[in-house]
This record gives C-alpha cells, structure tokens and sequence, in this order.
C-alpha cells in the first residue's frame, strides 16, 4: 500500500521538502489500512471525507477494541469447554451415572470401587484410559 502510494503521488514540489512528502504519503497509507481493517481505532485528527463512517462516535472505538481483544481472549477457552469438557461429561453420565449414583446412595459398608465394578463398566473404563495413556505417551 506504501508503495502504491508512492507511485500514484507526484514528485515534491520545490516549495515542499523531502520529509513533508514522506509525512502525507505516511499518514494518507495509515488512513487506508484503518480503514480497511473497520474495527482499528480511528483518528480524530483525519480529514477522511467521510470515509470510515461508522454508527458510533470515535471516543467509542477504543471500547470496541477493548471488547474485540476480550472476546479473542474468551472464546479459546469456551471453545475447548464445549467442544471437550461438555462430550466428556455426557461420556461419564451415560457409562458410569448408574455406579456413580449407587455408590452415592447405597449404605452398605463396601468400597466404593467394588460397587463401581459390579454397577457399572468402571473396571472396563479404567483399562481403557490406562491403554490410551500408555499409547499416548
């Protein structure tokens, strides 16, 4: 875009120096890419002619980027809960809700783990994670 920029603009006049050139050319590529990319904040200071308009003011900009940047933030993690944690625990609720739920309720004096076994699949599970672990690493 920079050089693009350069190409189109005329060459300094001999009133206008060096450095004056390269400064609008700078500042009219940075007007461009913000407002190619609409969330950026924009420039207060910009004569755009209207363009990069938007619905809301410009001291609300900052807030959308704060918002943006929070959202990126957020959804990563949300998006491992639903997308693991969630099947995993309908995987316990369906195989192993029954001994779960025994072992909870019952009042016999016997291990926890035995009525696993004889309610449910526990032993069968455990020697599947024991299997996945050991393929795993």
């Amino acid at each position: 875009s920079f050089c693009s920029h350069i190409v189109e603009a005329s060459s300094p006049s001999s009133t206008e120096t060096l450095q004056a050139w390269y400064k609008q050319i700078v500042a009219r590529t940075l007007i461009r890419m913000q407002n190619n990319a609409s969330y950026f904040i924009r420039d207060w200071g910009s004569n755009q002619n209207g363009a990069g308009r938007r619905f809301w003011p410009p001291f609300l900009d900052a807030l959308m980027f704060v918002f943006i940047i929070a959202y990126t933030i957020i959804i990563t993690p949300l998006t491992y809960l639903i997308v693991f944690l969630n099947p995993i625990c309908e995987y316990l609720r369906v195989f192993m809700g029954l001994s779960m739920q025994a072992a909870y309720c019952t009042n016999d004096a016997r291990s926890t783990w035995d009525i696993f076994e004889v309610a449910g699949p526990f032993h069968k599970c455990m020697e599947a994670l024991v299997g996945m672990t050991i393929c795993l690493f």
